[in-house]
């Protein structure tokens, strides 16, 4: 076969050629350094101009964040957050019970009854409680858990604001903050969408319009390369259904995204889904009377303010003068939600309260965004469809306006409120809200209080709250209360069989506060009440919840209980019936009071100091006083750790103690100080650490101060794996067993609470109820009948928790 000719190179032209690209080669391998420089160079301006737009446009998002968190409150329309922030605190959780560990160091707060469902004597005894920043030094994701109007939307909305100022007091990285509401979140996933998705059109949902196109590509790179902090409100708001796909998305997104740091928020019921991933669950702090003065006192200066401002554009403002009103406004909050408490003070500088409950408070709430009759009634019955559908996903807007246009109809068909209009209004003025194409209350109080409202015009109404007693139509009937007759309703649930909780009476014990003096239903209450607080045989854990109960009443009635059972024999009620009195401000009680610090029983003495501490009286103070004088070792630090409650009496007697010629007064003064919780406080202790001379005082202030310093040792944590409990593991090696990771460690922890010692069974109860899963029942049940009257508290406090987190009604035990 022939091959092709190839064709003729010209010499001359490939000689020049080879000649030119040498030199070319030559040329940039001598400047190779420059163009080196240069592509450095350009790269770097590259980079410092795609991070100057970046930086522009996290500042605007930080801005946007910052904006709705400053407006995401009750009074937002007014005021912005910082201007009347108290910031919300976190209660200290309770450690776990671990046999195999030394007894803890208890103090007078141990007594303290601590009762998600009636959270009120942990805020008036002030429970030991964690600064946001503090519960996030453990590095944990944290689950907030409280009722509506606890204020987790304000906690949230304070940490939001805090990262979007790039504040590192809350965390110690900048972090990116992205504020959602639930009700925003698109789920379940669809086919072809990944867990980043929800997260963006959430967060898209609140966006300017000078961020809202570029938002979801800006954040998308943020997740992928930075750090975020997620705060997640309004769970408690979704169906539970709903609040499965949101468990099951935040895996997700957790376990493909775990730089980043989440804090939710949800309610104090129907929780469960959530405890199965890596959250810290911690429940919001109520609040203390020194809180509310606080809180007043911020109110009243941001009302002049506003005031003056008003004055100033020529509008025609209330003059009240806001010193006028501060006493009345400190008196009757206790167990008031700080939701009602927050109307009662918005209702007295405003000048419209109508009333002295929350009832009177919620309705000249409502009146202020402009409703009038028809759109009351509106409201009413958007309420009402809202409470049917509690447990399924709410009312799409489409709903909505059909619900609302009969109501809306005037004469001759043409209507007196076009329904659109009415909804797009009231959501523009922040009274009712829309999430994607749902709407609802911006308040779950405000649609009870609005549902409670048509209970008279509407009787079925009434009968489906009785028939299907979901915590929303619980709520409504707390305000029906004070508007109508209860006596059927209440006659209806002390009918049925009590459950193991005792949820019928306790119901309507919610209900007295507000009910008619001359009720006929409320003796009867009051009886069963007093049968469950004086029987030795009933759980210590729902006598407390029988204490709090009569407390919230506010009965005057009561405090003649407590009087009478003062000396009882039982030291539970002993106990109980002294934190009742201080409770209740009997002032007429302090000797008695305080002849229990030579009772015999510690808590009952721990529990007399803490009566005295909250009873604003100079024989109160004088009686603490004396105890820290003359009292045995414990009850001087009780009485020393008391009078750290009162700052303006109790502060100076606690300086006085740590530089009083006894060591031991020394030495409770010591832990006194460090009970207020004030940093000039903490800086006398650093001061006694050095400069002390006695060992026995130095050592005091050193141990407080090192827990102090240590805010991780303290931060919630979250729930730990049964294979990971090392008592479990200690106990299942002394049977011959070892503890599997899975489903096979639970089988062990069911064995332990079997079959273990009072202690290893005591640990077990307490391990299968923070797990929150109602097949835990079956190991506890049967600790009810426990001869160890610590093993039975701990069954029941663990169902107790079970039954709240799955918003299920648990069955009595079988005698």
């Amino acid at each position: 076969m022939r091959l092709p000719r190839l064709p003729e190179i010209d010499a001359f032209s490939f000689w020049l050629g080879f000649l030119a690209a040498a030199a070319l080669a030559y040329g940039l391998y001598r400047i190779r350094h420059v163009l080196s420089d240069y592509r450095r160079n350009f790269g770097r301006r590259l980079r410092g101009l795609r991070e100057f737009f970046i930086a522009g446009l996290e500042r605007a998002v930080r801005q946007d964040v910052l904006r709705y968190a400053q407006s995401a409150h009750l009074a937002g329309t007014l005021f912005p957050l910082d201007e009347i922030l108290l910031p919300p605190r976190l209660l200290l959780p309770e450690p776990a019970f671990d046999p195999n560990a030394p007894p803890q160091d208890l103090d007078l707060t141990s007594v303290i009854p601590m009762l998600p469902e009636w959270p009120e004597l942990a805020g008036l005894y002030r429970a030991p409680s964690l600064a946001p920043a503090e519960a996030l030094a453990g590095g944990s994701h944290l689950l907030v858990l409280g009722a509506p109007g606890a204020g987790k939307t304000t906690l949230l909305a304070h940490m939001a604001s805090v990262a979007a100022r790039e504040d590192t007091a809350l965390l110690p990285a900048y972090h990116t903050p992205i504020f959602i509401h639930a009700g925003d979140l698109a789920l379940p996933l669809g086919a072809g969408h990944t867990a980043l998705d929800p997260l963006l059109a959430a967060a898209n949902a609140r966006a300017s319009a000078l961020t809202g196109s570029r938002l979801p590509g800006h954040l998308r790179g943020r997740l992928r390369d930075d750090k975020c902090l997620i705060l997640l409100d309004g769970l408690d708001e979704l169906p539970p259904p709903i609040i499965v796909e949101a468990a099951a998305w935040l895996r997700q997104f957790m376990e493909a995204y775990p730089q980043h740091r989440v804090v939710a928020a949800a309610g104090a019921q129907h929780f469960a889904p959530l405890l199965a991933l890596p959250f810290a669950p911690v429940f919001i702090a109520p609040w203390s009377d020194n809180d509310h003065r606080a809180l007043i006192g911020r109110w009243g200066a941001a009302w002049e303010k506003l005031i003056r401002s008003r004055k100033r554009r020529g509008s025609n403002a209330a003059d009240t003068d806001p010193h006028l009103i501060m006493g009345w406004l400190s008196t009757a909050n206790q167990g008031r939600s700080i939701f009602e408490i927050t109307l009662k003070i918005w209702a007295a500088f405003a000048g419209d309260a109508r009333g002295k409950r929350p009832v009177d408070w919620l309705e000249a709430y409502v009146l202020r965004h402009g409703v009038k009759a028809v759109g009351q009634r509106g409201l009413a019955r958007l309420a009402t469809a809202l409470l049917e559908r509690e447990l399924s996903d709410g009312l799409t807007r489409a709903e909505a306006t059909a619900l609302l246009t009969p109501i809306f109809a005037g004469p001759g068909g043409s209507a007196a409120l076009e329904p659109a209009d009415f909804l797009d209004d009231l959501v523009a003025r922040r009274l009712l809200a829309r999430y994607r194409d749902r709407v609802q209350f911006q308040h779950s109080l405000a649609a009870a209080f609005c549902a409670a409202t048509s209970f008279a015009d509407e009787p079925q109404a009434a009968a489906a709250a009785q028939r299907t007693p979901t915590p929303g139509w619980v709520r409504a009937l707390y305000f029906f209360a004070a508007l109508g007759e209860l006596t059927p309703i209440v006659a209806h649930a002390l009918s049925q069989h009590p459950d193991l909780l005792h949820t019928d009476l306790l119901a309507c014990a919610r209900w007295l506060r507000d009910a008619p003096a001359q009720a006929r239903w409320r003796t009867e209450v009051f009886r069963r009440l007093t049968r469950l607080f004086i029987d030795g045989q009933q759980p210590e854990a729902l006598r407390a919840t029988t204490l709090a109960a009569f407390v919230a009443a506010g009965d005057p009635t009561v405090s003649a209980l407590f009087k009478q059972n003062l000396n009882s024999l039982d030291p539970v009620v002993r106990r109980l019936s002294a934190l009742g009195l201080g409770a209740l401000g009997e002032v007429a009680a302090i000797l008695p009071i305080a002849s229990h610090f030579t009772d015999p029983a510690l808590e009952v003495r721990w529990a007399a100091t803490l009566a005295l501490s909250v009873l604003n009286h100079p024989s109160a103070l004088e009686a603490l006083a004396q105890g820290l004088l003359v009292g045995d070792e414990n009850l001087r630090r009780a009485c020393a750790e008391a009078l750290a409650a009162n700052a303006e009496e109790g502060f100076p007697v606690l300086k006085e103690a740590v530089v009083h010629a006894d060591l031991s007064v020394r030495r409770a003064g010591v832990y006194g100080l460090a009970a207020t919780r004030e940093d000039w406080a903490f800086a006398l202790l650093n001061d006694l650490q050095h400069n002390e001379q006695q060992w026995f005082v130095r050592s005091a202030a050193a141990d407080v101060l090192a827990r102090h310093n240590d805010p991780a040792a303290r931060a919630p944590r979250p729930i730990e794996l049964p294979e990971a409990q090392g008592w479990l593991i200690g106990w299942a090696a002394t049977q011959g067993l070892g503890v599997p990771p899975g489903p096979g460690a639970l089988d062990v922890l069911n064995r332990a609470a079997a079959q273990g010692d009072e202690a290893t069974q005591r640990a077990a109860a307490g391990a299968l109820g923070r797990l929150g899963n109602p097949a835990a029942t079956r190991e506890l049940y049967p600790l009810l009948q426990n001869n160890s009257l610590a093993v039975r508290d701990a069954a029941f406090r663990a169902l107790a928790f079970i039954g709240a987190a799955a918003g299920q009604r648990l069955s009595p035990p079988l005698n």
